[in-house]
């Protein structure tokens, strides 16, 4: 479950841009030089979806961030940054975590998740802005048996 939730996050990211930062010092990354005062806005889109930084980045894969045991959680690629870093990193980033794998459990748990027969696959093309919104779309819930016959 929070390898799906880890994948989430890094494939659509709430916010595609993190907070703007200000440099501090002249500096540079790699061929580009930052003067000190400069404001600097981390395109977290784009290093979420980087071929270098990440197997198949479009793809929706929860398996990359699990050990070949399928267990521990870790991060393969220093770029996952889905709560920023640093000493701005997100205040609510454990919050905000531990909430999207309960929600993701408890509807998991009892739902079983379709696409109505006669709609298509919902579009992964996210609509940009201060936050990626999602595009509409149609899906059929159907209460699991056991949860049906417990109420």
């Amino acid at each position: 479950m929070r390898g799906r939730s880890w994948d989430v996050l890094r494939i659509r990211p709430v916010s595609p841009l993190l907070i703007p930062h200000v440099s501090l010092a002249d500096t540079s990354i790699g061929e580009y030089s930052i003067p000190k005062g400069a404001r600097v806005i981390i395109n977290l889109w784009s290093v979420h979806h980087d071929e270098k930084e990440w197997d198949k980045p479009e793809e929706f894969n929860p398996g990359r961030f699990l050990d070949e045991r399928g267990q521990h959680i870790h991060s393969p690629s220093p770029s996952y940054l889905p709560f920023g870093a640093g000493i701005r990193v997100c205040l609510g980033k454990v919050l905000a975590k531990m909430e999207l794998f309960l929600f993701l459990a408890w509807v998991l748990q009892r739902f079983t998740l379709e696409c109505p027969e006669d709609q298509p696959l919902p579009s992964l093309e996210g609509k940009f802005g201060v936050v990626l919104q999602v595009q509409k779309f149609q899906v059929k819930a159907r209460l699991r048996e056991a949860w049906r016959a417990a109420s």
